[in-house]
């Protein structure tokens, strides 16, 4: 095979890539997973293409409803300068955040936080996590196509 023809197909398979990369503005990442004492955690991560300046979404499980949270980390690895909460009602834990300085997030992968519940049984019978309730804006406010995502470890 040619050079010519390896270097061309390494740029139709990159800008492919690249086009089905930016077909969401952002995207918010729900990973749960189970440790041996019982508990369950869910990272949340957002994923920016350099334009969100605020999001909020629910997170629904099970779990949520028949545990005890700690939610302490819920959004302890926001940027400087963003502030926002945590909040379970019933089995929903609702996440909010926004930038203060009107400041995007720059584009790329940003971990929020991490929160912790004590599921007992169920946890060995799978998280369930279901993302809704979702919003992502920019520093105008306006609604950015978004997606969620959700992952187990």
């Amino acid at each position: 095979m040619s050079t010519r023809k390896i270097v061309f197909g390494f740029v139709a398979v990159a800008s492919a890539l690249l086009m089905a990369s930016t077909a969401f503005g952002a995207e918010v990442v729900v990973t749960s997973g189970a440790s041996k004492a019982g508990k369950v955690s869910y990272a949340i991560d957002v994923v920016s293409s350099g334009d969100v300046a605020s999001f909020n979404f629910s997170v629904q499980s099970p779990l949520i409803s028949n545990a005890k949270s700690s939610m302490g980390g819920c959004l302890s690895d926001l940027p400087k300068g963003w502030s926002g909460g945590c909040n379970v009602v019933g089995d929903k834990m609702y996440v909010f955040a926004t930038s203060d300085t009107l400041e995007p997030l720059a584009a790329g992968v940003h971990s929020v936080g991490i929160v912790h519940f004590n599921g007992g049984a169920l946890v060995k019978e799978g998280s369930n996590v279901v993302i809704g309730d979702m919003f992502v804006g920019d520093v105008r406010g306006n609604a950015i196509s978004s997606e969620a995502v959700t992952s187990d470890r």
